[in-house]
């Protein structure tokens, strides 16, 4: 009996079956879900569900390969708000789950007939996020949904009217960061457009959309994850700017080895008289030794981003010197590559198109 799976130990099966990227993952995970659930209605009080089991068997569908996901998903989020309704507090919906929803949405595949639905399971859910007293949207909600009009909406003109449309939103909580940009940027067939549509807004930081010129108030509450569930973040870390584009490495995610390359990319320019005016720490003997404990990497493939980023606009500024080469960019895309983060293959893409 001291055996006896309870919650945790099913929870840790279902998180499991949501990374594995395999056929069948999804399924399995909601079956164990329905167990759950007959286990607990039966009175086993140490299988009960929750929302984070919940999320996990919504995530796992959004990663799926199965034609109707965004069909799946939303059924899950329907059992969750009608158990709620009930009484069950427990099942109570978060970000997390409406952002799984959306990225369900956002990446079906199918006919006309099957994306359109999907693209309306995907709005659906992020009018509830709006609607709602609780929840508050992120970073990761806004990029979802510009990336399911994106891929959903064929007619070029109702896609760059719907995206313009929730860009006012965005922009309204705040939360603009370089990922949004990276959807909006293949959304409109046209710089000019989309500089147009910046412009409509209040714009005014030249000929292109420069994230780094774009009114604080902008980006005032971006944040790159979707962690906080209790809603938006108060403010930012000191090392955390408004133009690092944040790409969260999960823990063992990098081999060790990779973290060494980006170290070494740091450390390059670390005697540079420039190097003041870059957004890192003042002691880089702190960085190297971060870049090799487990978690690291997280630390290290923000920096390489955001030193790319800097370096970009040094460039412009024009220190021709600090022209980042083909091995600046494949180091970039090269931690984007191996982060398994939401949104890191659309960077890595968006940085090949640049």
């Amino acid at each position: 009996k001291d055996l006896n799976p309870n919650s945790k130990v099913y929870c840790s099966a279902i998180s499991a079956l949501e990374r594995s990227y395999v056929r069948g993952a999804a399924d399995t995970a909601e079956q164990l879900l329905y167990d759950m659930e007959l286990m607990f209605n039966n009175g086993n009080d140490e299988v009960q569900p929750n929302t984070i089991v919940f999320n996990s068997c919504i995530d796992a569908w959004a990663k799926s390969g199965f034609l109707f996901k965004a069909n799946k998903a939303n059924s899950l989020l329907t059992r969750m708000e009608e158990a709620v309704s009930g009484g069950n507090t427990s099942y109570k919906p978060n970000i997390i789950t409406y952002n799984a929803v959306i990225s369900a949405g956002a990446n079906s595949f199918g006919n006309a007939n099957i994306q359109g639905k999907a693209f309306k399971i995907a709005l659906d859910a992020y009018k509830k996020v709006q609607l709602s007293q609780d929840v508050q949207p992120t970073t990761f909600t806004y990029t979802l949904l510009f990336k399911a009009i994106r891929r959903l909406i064929d007619s070029q003109h109702p896609k760059e009217t719907m995206a313009k449309k929730n860009l006012e939103y965005c922009l309204e909580d705040g939360l603009l960061d370089l990922r949004i940009l990276s959807q909006l940027n293949l959304i409109f067939d046209n710089p000019d457009k989309l500089l147009t549509v910046f412009k409509s807004f209040g714009y005014d930081g030249g000929d292109s959309v420069d994230i780094r010129r774009t009114p604080g108030q902008w980006r005032c509450n971006s944040r790159d994850s979707d962690s906080d569930k209790k809603g938006r973040p108060e403010g930012r870390d000191k090392w955390d700017t408004s133009t690092s584009i944040s790409m969260s490495m999960n823990r063992g995610g990098v081999p060790l080895h990779k973290a060494a390359k980006y170290k070494k990319l740091l450390t390059d320019f670390s005697h540079h008289p420039l190097m003041n005016k870059l957004e890192l720490p003042p002691d880089i003997s702190k960085l190297q030794l971060s870049l090799t404990h487990d978690s690291g990497e997280e630390y290290a493939g923000e920096k390489a981003l955001q030193l790319l980023e800097r370096m970009m606009s040094l460039t412009e500024e024009g220190h021709k010197d600090l022209s980042p080469n083909i091995q600046v960019y494949c180091s970039a895309i090269s931690a984007l590559e191996r982060s398994y983060v939401r949104g890191a293959a659309d960077t890595a893409e968006q940085l090949l198109y640049d």
